[in-house]
């Protein structure tokens, strides 16, 4: 076995393999692959889940602010002793009062559902209407 070895050197990457190969025009910014459209709708449909998410919370927390609000603002109830303006009055407090309450739980209502419809509907992850 005479003769000393011949070593093979691997080739570079972005060089033609052959033995003194040169280098290959390889693009200098390969292009970007476009956005799968399976993944654009995914973005778009979790944008929507929450977008109705956020406006069911607003709703909600402006219709608790507002009985807040009437509920301060009574200062006592009707009785006796007192006038037919103050039993009115007071009535119109009461029927404020009884209208901020049912609109909270409306709106407590709208958000349960939107959870709900989210849960049944196929493609929306629970935490996006959280």
């Amino acid at each position: 076995t005479g003769g000393p070895t011949k070593i093979v050197e691997p080739a570079l990457p972005g060089t033609d393999p052959r033995p003194g190969g040169s280098p290959l025009s390889l693009p200098v910014n390969p292009p970007r692959p476009e956005p799968t459209p399976a993944v654009s709708a995914l973005e778009a449909a979790e944008q929507q889940w929450r977008s109705r998410a956020d406006a069911a919370r607003a709703d909600l927390a402006a219709a608790e602010a507002e009985l807040a609000r009437v509920e301060a603002s009574m200062d006592g109830g009707a009785g006796m002793g007192i006038s037919a303006s103050d039993q009115q009055a007071a009535q119109i407090r009461q029927n404020r009062t009884a209208s901020a309450r049912n609109r909270v739980e409306s709106a407590r209502a709208r958000l349960d559902g939107l959870a709900e419809e989210c849960r049944r509907s196929a493609g929306c992850a629970p935490g996006w209407v959280r």
